[in-house]
């Protein structure tokens, strides 16, 4: 639905009276319908699969899968009960949280430790 579209629709709501019922002619009413199945249809034809976020990220589908099912990337949705399909906001999303994401920093930090450290700590008097 255009915003022009919603605003007359707004606007001519609001000058009825409160409980009136509003008929409306068939055709127009399935043309607003198919105005927004098509604008949903375009939406969908844009957001990624798991296919093509497994490449991009250069991990496997089920891994994938299982971020879309553990939900890491909100909004993503399952096109027709069978794939799943990751909207771009929710892509930025994930995306942002794991530039966030505390990296592991070696020696001295938290994180991967050094196979020697337990040397070094063995080594301390008590």
């Amino acid at each position: 639905m255009t915003p022009e579209l919603a605003a007359s629709l707004r606007s001519l709501a609001e000058a009825l009276p409160a409980g009136v019922a509003v008929p409306v002619p068939r055709e127009w009413l399935l043309e607003l319908l198919a105005g927004q199945e098509s604008a949903a249809a375009a939406n969908t034809a844009m957001d990624p699969t798991v296919e093509e976020l497994a490449a991009r990220y250069g991990r496997a589908p089920s891994t994938v899968r299982g971020w879309c099912e553990a939900g890491r990337f909100p909004g993503a949705y399952k096109l027709h009960d069978r794939e799943w399909r990751i909207p771009a906001a929710a892509l930025e999303t994930f995306e942002a949280q794991e530039r966030r994401r505390e990296r592991p920093t070696g020696r001295g930090g938290r994180g991967v430790r050094s196979l020697g450290d337990w040397r070094q700590a063995s080594r301390r008097p008590a």
